[in-house]
């Protein structure tokens, strides 16, 4: 988490986040739905991720498992007729203790300028980039996220 995103990575996935339906017709056409926007995941990573975020409703019907809304609320936010969120910066710099940024190195979303304003607004604060990773850096990396968080804790 960040407390700005790249502009034109927010668009990027307030465009994706609009454009998840609410039912797919069967679990594969989920699969080939979301493998589409994570390339990165192996098969049986996509497909423990999705049997956690759709329910099964009926026969060969696979409801999505979140707030209908929210996609209304991006497609709101792409064409202006809600706001988008405020950066938070204040908050960054008023976090006392260590602080770890753990980052995909194919992220859309925390570019450069981001990572930069931020250990300057907070020196206490540690990046650790993760390879080969874009948002879902705990899915798509496990073992290099685990190996970051145990070398910080040394």
């Amino acid at each position: 988490s960040a407390p700005d995103v790249d502009p034109i990575g927010s668009i990027l996935a307030r465009i994706y986040l609009s454009s998840i339906p609410s039912s797919f017709k069967s679990f594969e056409h989920a699969m080939t739905f979301f493998r589409a926007h994570y390339p990165n995941l192996t098969d049986v990573q996509l497909s423990d991720r999705l049997k956690r975020y759709l329910k099964a409703d009926g026969a060969d019907k696979f409801v999505v498992k979140r707030d209908p809304l929210i996609g209304d609320k991006y497609r709101g936010m792409l064409d202006g007729s809600i706001p988008s969120p405020k950066p938070d910066w204040d908050s960054l710099k008023n976090i006392r203790c260590p602080l770890l940024l753990l980052l995909g190195d194919r992220s859309e979303l925390v570019s450069p300028t981001i990572v930069k304003e931020m250990l300057r607004i907070n020196p206490r604060m540690e990046v650790v980039e993760i390879k080969n990773a874009t948002h879902l850096i705990c899915t798509e990396q496990p073992e290099q996220v685990l190996k970051a968080m145990q070398m910080i804790k040394k």
